[in-house]
């Protein structure tokens, strides 16, 4: 009898498929913080301000939430009355040959992130900026015209800054500033607005990744929220609470 269960376990895992290789611990579904800090960070590129103690982490581990890199991104997001602050650290062997000889609309060919903000939730008219490892960005906020359809809103002034850490883990990061006066939208409580953060690097190996979602697919980024809720880590990431203090590290 012992035998023949042990026989007919072997056949049914032997049945099952393998777990594929690029699979990552990821969240399908998920709803960033944007705390409101006491303290603006200083936007030096260097990212050491104690300011992010009390942000919203973030970690880009996968393209799509399905395939897996080997140069994870770290973020972290928050804001004051005037700014919303982004900060990234983007890990990379190779800082003597990132790829930075493109300009204007073709920026996106260098090791660059691409930020996109949908206020409201209304795809339509986002805003995106794509901001490249020397701290060149272009991009802007597209609004609706007369009849209600899309088109090119004001230009945003960033502040931005970037920076090389070589001691360690190398990487390159940046830090940037974005006038919230630019959405032309006051941020309450109830307020839901999308977010979407994606990096390309071109030194090798060429990797593409995203938080969540792809690229220009504001349908398919996390909400953001800016109620205060705790934030908790629960080995997928980062999970929101509410107002309900969980054990846990809460930020």
């Amino acid at each position: 009898m012992r035998s023949a269960i042990l026989t007919v376990l072997a056949a049914l895992l032997v049945s099952q498929p393998a777990l594929a290789a690029d699979a990552v611990p990821s969240r399908v579904d998920s709803v960033l913080a944007c705390p409101l800090v006491a303290d603006a960070p200083t936007v030096d590129g260097k990212l050491g301000d104690a300011t992010y103690e009390h942000a919203q982490p973030l970690k880009i581990n996968a393209y799509q939430n399905r395939f897996s890199v080997n140069f994870i991104t770290e973020a972290w997001l928050c804001r004051d009355r005037e700014n919303f602050y982004l900060a990234a650290r983007c890990f990379d062997d190779r800082l003597d040959e990132l790829v930075t000889k493109y300009d204007g609309n073709l920026m996106w060919k260098n090791d660059c992130i691409e930020v996109m903000v949908v206020p409201d939730k209304k795809d339509r008219f986002f805003c995106k900026f794509i901001i490249d490892c020397n701290g060149r960005y272009v991009g802007g906020t597209w609004v609706p015209d007369e009849w209600g359809d899309a088109t090119a809103g004001p230009d945003v002034p960033l502040v931005i800054k970037t920076g090389r850490e070589t001691i360690g883990r190398k990487a390159w990061t940046l830090e940037v500033a974005v006038p919230i006066k630019a959405f032309g939208l006051e941020i309450t409580d109830k307020s839901v607005w999308a977010f979407g953060l994606n990096r390309e690097k071109y030194t090798m190996p060429k990797e593409i990744s995203s938080y969540q979602g792809g690229f220009n697919k504001p349908k398919q980024y996390p909400d953001l929220v800016f109620d205060g809720r705790a934030l908790v880590f629960d080995g997928l990431g980062v999970k929101n609470i509410g107002n309900k203090a969980e054990s846990g590290q809460p930020h």
